[in-house]
Order: structure tokens, then sequence, then C-alpha cells
């Protein structure tokens, strides 16, 4: 069978290049708007160095725990929750108790430990009102999941999408990704992906033929694109009332930095080596191309070019066009020119978006020159 940690160095790529291409986005998307970027003033009131290393230890700890369970002991997921829960629970009370009795903190060792206390019962308290929509929904869909398995739903499911596709993988796996959206359109993660898991996967693996963690990974994927995809799009949602903006205007800054995302689940399925929890040459190159592909689609998306509105679409259409070629193409062939496609027009963006790109391409030239003439009388 599959294990917990398969899972998790399966998860490791796919993780890798989602998280740089949205740094990547963000910083295009937010450095403009920054009238001072420097780091310094940006970070307020750091964390003093022992306060920085106990924090850590509260929760790198139960983490460590919780990876030791599942990855090395291999137990069941509520019996690690269970070890976790409880060592969290350990270090969020004894540690501030103990920077008291060190002196360190300038609490006695008794307030700290009914400091604590009372705020363990809080946080417990704010945990169960959170939970409580999470774990309805969870049970009501346990039951919803029991109904479709007796009826035999996924069976119809799986009949209907073959028959829509053609048998065509690429139009299968575009189906399969707005049933995906559609399933998962206001439902917490985890019942969005118990709900594809059950009805979308199992046709991608008897029917296409897709291998097991290919087809959940893209079940999984395109499941949380529910909540960037209007009109519910919960996850934004959220962050305009946080940021108090607007909502549509969100949703497409949303789309744009999550770009890669929309393409990724499609990598799974014609190059699944990348979650084969294998990281040997073929899934290193694949991921490459992958990486290289979505920070092409991010670039030509949300980069600020400084041409006139046609040469600027023209810019972004192409990057995201080799951008999907060099993330999905299944020749390598076609992903290598994609790669060079992209490579080189960030090269020409970077000379010509500049005021005077002959004086540029002239400077580079004679610095060049220079530097061999100094490297030259340096050698005499």
């Amino acid at each position: 069978g599959i294990t917990y940690v398969d899972v998790i160095i399966a998860g490791l790529i796919p993780a890798t290049i989602l998280s740089l291409t949205i740094f990547i986005a963000v910083h295009y998307v937010s450095a403009p708007q920054l009238e001072d970027t420097d780091v310094d003033t940006l970070i307020q009131d750091p964390l003093p160095r022992d306060e920085f290393i106990s924090e850590g230890i509260k929760f790198g700890l139960p983490l460590a725990v919780l990876i030791y369970k599942l990855g090395i002991e291999q137990v069941t997921v509520m019996t690690a929750a269970l070890w976790t829960a409880a060592v969290m629970l350990a270090t969020g009370l004894m540690i501030p108790v103990v920077r008291s009795a060190m002196g360190i903190s300038d609490e006695s060792a008794i307030e700290s430990l009914k400091r604590t206390g009372w705020e363990t019962l809080d946080g417990a308290r704010e945990g169960v009102i959170v939970l409580a929509p999470v774990t309805i929904i969870l049970a009501a869909i346990n039951g919803v999941v029991d109904i479709l398995t007796a009826t035999g739903v996924p069976t119809a499911i799986s009949l209907t999408l073959l028959d829509l596709s053609g048998g065509v993988l690429l139009v299968a796996a575009i189906l399969s990704m707005i049933i995906c959206i559609i399933l998962g359109l206001g439902m917490p993660t985890t019942a969005s992906y118990t709900i594809v898991a059950l009805l979308v996967a199992p046709t991608l693996i008897s029917q296409f033929f897709l291998p097991e963690l290919a087809s959940h990974f893209f079940v999984f994927y395109a499941a949380i694109l529910a909540g960037l995809t209007p009109p519910i799009a919960t996850c934004v949602a959220v962050a305009c009332g946080i940021a108090g903006g607007n909502f549509w205007g969100t949703c497409v800054e949303a789309i744009k930095i999550s770009a890669p995302l929309f393409v990724l689940p499609f990598v799974f399925v014609y190059h699944p080596e990348i979650v084969s929890a294998q990281l040997d040459q073929l899934t290193l190159t694949s991921a490459g191309f992958a990486l290289i592909g979505a920070i092409a689609i991010i670039h030509g998306i949300n980069y600020r070019f400084s041409y006139d509105r046609a040469a600027t679409g023209g810019l972004r259409v192409a990057f995201f066009i080799v951008g999907v070629l060099a993330m999905v193409y299944p020749g390598r062939l076609v992903q290598a020119g994609a790669m060079v496609a992209a490579i080189l027009m960030y090269v020409f963006q970077s000379v010509t978006g500049r005021p005077n790109p002959v004086e540029t391409v002239t400077s580079l030239f004679s610095a060049e020159t220079e530097s061999v003439a100094t490297a030259n009388a340096e050698q005499k």
C-alpha cells in the first residue's frame, strides 16, 4: 500500500512549484505598491532570540511527533493526532512555566501556569467553534458517500465521463477538473477532496489507467481551486473580509497569482512521475520543466511590461503558451523548446524593456570587453 511517507514525498515537488511561483507572483504584484522595500523597516519588533527558540520548540516538537507517528511508526491518523495534541498541550503549558522559573519572563511560575491554562481553555473553545461546522459537514458527507456508493453513482459518472470525453485523455481531464471545481464550491478542503476522491479519481484510474497517486493528486489540486473560482470563491471572500477589498477584483488578482495552479493538475496526468514518490532523474527532470513553465506563466501574467497594450498582450500570451507547453506537453523536445523560448523572451524583454535598449546592449558588451582587458593586464 501507499504509506504516509510516500504521500509526503510525492507532494513535495508540487508544493515546491506552487510555493515558489506564488512567491514570485506576490513579489511582482506587491513590490510596485511598496514605497520602501527595506526589510528592516518592514519588519517591526522582531522576537528576541530566547523567545524565538522557545516558540520553535513549542510548535516544532508537536510537528516532529506527528511526522514520526505517521511516517515512522505508521499509526492511524487519529492516534497520531492524539499524540500530537498531547505534546502540544504539554509544551504550550510547560515552556512558559520553565521560562518563568529560569527568570527569563517577568511573571512568576504560578502566574505563568494560570495564564497559559486559561489561554489553553480559551483556545480549545475557539477550536470547537471553528471545527464544529467542518465536523457537521464531514458527518453529512459520510452519509452522502454511503448513499452514492450504494446507488452506483460513481460508476455512472465514470461511464458518463468516458462517453463525453470520447476516450480522449485531455478532454476527460478538463471535464474532471470542472467537476472537481463544482463539487468543491463552498466546501472545506477535506470535505471536497473526500467527494472528488470517491466520484472522480476512480474513473481516471480505471478508465484512463492513471497511477493512483497521480489521480488523487489531480482531483485534490482541482478541488481546492474551488476556493479561488467565482462566484463562491470562499478563500477570496475571507481575504476580502480581512483586507476590505472588492470581491470580483480580488478574484481576478487571486486567479492571476495562482494561474499555474490551474495547469499543475494536468502535469500529474501527462507526467505522473512527478508524484510517484521517487526522486529519480526522470522525476527531477519533469519537475524542472514544470517549475520553469510555471514561472513563465507567472511572469507573463503578473510582470509589469513597459510596452504598449498590444505588445504587452502578445508577450503575456506568448509567455503563457510556452509555460503551459513546458509544464504539460508529453514530449521532451517540445518541453525543451518551450523552455528555451521562455528564456529567450525573458532576455529580450529584459533588454528591450529598458529606456535605451541599444545603449544597454552596448554597455553589456563594453563591460565584458573591459573585464577581459583587465584580466589580460593582470596576467601580464
